[in-house]
């Protein structure tokens, strides 16, 4: 289902941020997550609680669904994209076939790339595909390390008092 008032196409974003976000996410469908603290080949755990229980109580969170993110420049698997497809999910490898000429062709603005996966400098989504996004895909193809500096972990939740 789609949420009151948006389209079906329409792209839902929510970015990660320290403070936990208790609302009712069951109508909203896919969420995709952005911030400085998603960094490639990163893992991250989210959990779910009834909106009726206290978050105060740990025991009532679901157990973990892990997620993984792909590795450094990987965009897409191999890719031949017609009118109204899209492009496969990263396969955990750079390949300047699929990678490289993607994001060119996205800089291009034509393939079905979507533009979040293309999207590599500053190291957060600005919306803008440009040749930096090009080269820093075809660096990572090269075997280049993740060129953004690690940004601060947010604090436990024990030390604020919540689950």
């Amino acid at each position: 289902g789609t949420s009151a008032g948006l389209p079906s196409d329409t792209y839902k974003v929510a970015r990660l941020q320290c403070d936990p976000l208790y609302r009712d996410w069951s109508g909203d469908g896919v969420i995709n997550v952005y911030g400085e603290l998603v960094v490639p080949n990163g893992t991250y755990s989210i959990r779910v609680a009834h909106v009726t229980c206290p978050v105060t109580d740990p025991i009532i969170f679901s157990d973990p669904l892990t997620i993984t993110t792909p590795i450094w420049g990987d965009l897409v698997k191999k890719c031949t994209v017609l009118v109204g497809t899209s492009c496969p999910p990263p396969d955990n490898s750079v390949c300047i076939v699929t990678d490289v000429v993607q994001t060119l062709s996205k800089f291009e603005n034509s393939w079905a790339l979507q533009k979040s996966r293309a999207d590599m400098e500053p190291g957060l989504l600005d919306g803008v595909i440009n040749l930096s996004d090009v080269t820093l895909v075809l660096n990572a193809f090269a075997g280049d390390q993740y060129p953004f500096a690690a940004p601060e972990l947010c604090p436990p939740f024990a030390k604020s008092g919540s689950p």
